[in-house]
């Protein structure tokens, strides 16, 4: 997926969009805005910072004026964006004039032109949590939400392609939420993951995970979804969390407008933004082990996972031979020293492929992989896509 990143850029990406019943109230009045600074109503009260600001770099950068919907004047806008929970009409335009509408939480919404790609934000949560450990996985939704249940089939699909299997809860609405988590909570296996389909899911998942006496995350990790809210919690443990590339939305929100106000056609909607990556905290982060010798055998590998790590060393610091740590290593993680050194290598390359600069054989030296070749294999038995359509998925600076 490409998308516009520099404010600058003219063309039109093959991901944005614009509706063609915009275009000829642009085109109409494109020869009068030549001559003046454009005049946009920004509707973005509650819109998280990365994104309001964002836009308002966009509109410093190309000389628009901008106004709030209540302010009063005599010349009608020449442009709009706002969150689609605004009151304004479900039309393409205000008073003429084209308007693009910003999704930026889970409720589904048809209307809206720039959106986040929550399903491959489920994906990336399904490839985080596998890298975990060998342990169950669940995703937990909302019902009644097309957006929570797509990504639920994208989480189960990405845990399929691995080879893993994984369940999806979907929670109802109203007084037996509640309840209902409660029960999943305590029918799950320990350790186990769980993704929400949001951070506000995700809290109250911690939050009824603590009052059950659950450990998070020895017994349980949990990821959220970053939606455009900010939350805070009075719970210790940090949540960890997909993150939406808010900055990026803001731009491509802006970038729309502008080709609207000029009347470029387009045929694709909405524009999709991808995650930009995980933000780790304390849910994810200690591993999902009871045992303290195990545990400080698998802070060993991840802390030094790229380079030559002795078993039997391994061993004598746990105080046991070699055979017996092997045994109750896979007693307690469920895997093998050597797979979980595996996986350790492959997360890191999955973090450097991030960086289009970095080619495969620097990269497989520098996690312990040895080649690029070796590299490409693992990655594909891991993730269930190559390091190339991984580094796709995360490029940020393609126009």
């Amino acid at each position: 997926m490409k998308l516009l990143t520099d404010p600058q850029e003219e063309a039109s990406p093959t991901s944005s969009s614009i509706r063609s019943d915009t275009a000829p109230h642009a085109a109409s009045a494109q020869n009068h805005r030549a001559h003046r600074s454009p005049r946009i109503n920004l509707s973005l009260e509650n819109t998280p910072h990365p994104l309001r600001n964002a836009i308002l770099q966009c509109a410093s950068n190309w000389g628009w004026e901008t106004l709030n919907l209540s302010d009063q004047t005599t010349r009608p806008p020449d442009g709009t964006i706002i969150l689609v929970d605004s009151s304004l009409p479900r039309s393409s335009s205000v008073h003429n004039n084209p308007i693009v509408r910003i999704r930026t939480s889970l409720d589904h919404n048809p209307e809206a032109d720039v959106t986040f790609d929550f399903e491959e934000a489920a994906r990336l949560g399904a490839w985080k949590l596998m890298s975990l450990e060998n342990i169950p996985l669940v995703f937990v939704g909302t019902q009644e939400n097309p957006t929570s249940s797509g990504m639920a089939k994208a989480f189960q699909q990405a845990c399929s392609d691995a080879g893993r299997t994984s369940l999806a809860v979907m929670l109802p609405d109203g007084p037996e939420r509640i309840p209902n988590l409660r029960k999943t909570l305590t029918d799950l296996d320990r350790p186990s993951a769980i993704m929400a389909d949001n951070d506000t899911l995700a809290l109250e998942i911690l939050h009824q995970a603590t009052l059950l006496g659950i450990r998070v995350p020895i017994d349980l990790a949990i990821l959220g979804c970053r939606d455009g809210n900010t939350h805070t919690s009075h719970l210790q443990t940090g949540l960890s969390s997909i993150e939406m590339d808010l900055h990026q939305a803001g731009r491509a929100a802006a970038t729309l407008l502008r080709k609207w106000m000029r009347g470029i056609p387009s045929n694709t909607h909405p524009i999709r933004i991808p995650p930009c990556g995980i933000i780790e905290h304390e849910s994810t982060r200690v591993p999902n082990t009871g045992g303290g010798c195990i545990c400080r055998v698998i802070l060993k590998i991840r802390q030094d996972f790229s380079k030559p790590l002795c078993v039997s060393s391994l061993a004598r610091d746990c105080g046991m031979s070699v055979r017996s740590l092997y045994r109750r290593y896979r007693n307690v993680t469920g895997t093998t020293i050597s797979k979980h050194l595996m996986v350790s290598r492959i997360q890191a390359a999955a973090e450097l492929l991030k960086s289009h600069h970095l080619k495969l054989e620097p990269i497989a030296i520098e996690t312990g992989l040895g080649n690029a070749k070796n590299l490409c294999r693992l990655f594909k038995e891991h993730f269930g896509v190559t390091p190339g359509q991984w580094r796709e998925l995360f490029s940020q600076t393609q126009t």
